[in-house]
């Protein structure tokens, strides 16, 4: 029997796919079920972690990608999808694509549904934002809108885009200029 094969391998094999994707937040969960459930947590690590996300035939970004939409569908999963988005970002999904999931995954689930795991995101993707990932160009307040720029993770370009400001509690606070990345790159002034 190989180390991972063993019930402490599979948990240690686990625990560092585990910290690669979730960071503190995955293991303050399992911290957290360590007198209540530990078996449970054990099987997080273990099995979930361990078993499925390591294997090859789906990237990280995707395994989230797939996680967050499944989440939403279920409904009543947001504190899973609380931690699930920030792995989503940790992994180097933009907050424009975990937004997109979760408005795509509303045809199968519905909006109450998606709406929740709107509100559930929420958090995290204006933290995002305010954790130096975008550039202000421009803000409309009437239209209530904001022309944001931000780095593209899988090339050296950067990508506008208009959002609401209502989905990142900006209203008050963007003004054209400020610098919320120091990467991030103004490519066009709209």
């Amino acid at each position: 029997m190989t180390t991972t094969q063993t019930r402490a391998g599979r948990f240690a094999f686990g625990r560092q796919i585990l910290d690669s994707i979730d960071g503190t937040a995955g293991r303050n969960v399992i911290d957290s079920l360590a007198d209540v459930a530990p078996e449970l947590g054990h099987q997080i690590v273990a099995w979930a972690f361990g078993d499925m996300y390591s294997r090859p035939q789906l990237e990280p970004k995707q395994r989230q990608l797939v996680t967050s939409g499944v989440l939403t569908v279920l409904g009543g999963c947001e504190a899973q999808l609380d931690v699930h988005v920030n792995a989503a970002l940790n992994v180097g999904l933009t907050t424009v694509e975990i937004i997109e999931t979760i408005t795509h995954a509303s045809v199968y689930c519905g909006m109450p549904r998606a709406l929740n795991a709107i509100g559930a995101a929420e958090a995290d993707a204006y933290a995002a934002i305010h954790d130096n990932s975008f550039v202000v160009l421009s803000f409309d307040q009437t239209r209530q809108m904001v022309a944001l720029a931000y780095p593209d993770l899988d090339s050296d370009n950067s990508r506008v885009l208009k959002e609401p400001l209502i989905n990142h509690g900006l209203a008050a606070a963007a003004r054209p200029g400020d610098l919320l990345h120091p990467d991030a790159v103004v490519i066009a002034q709209l």
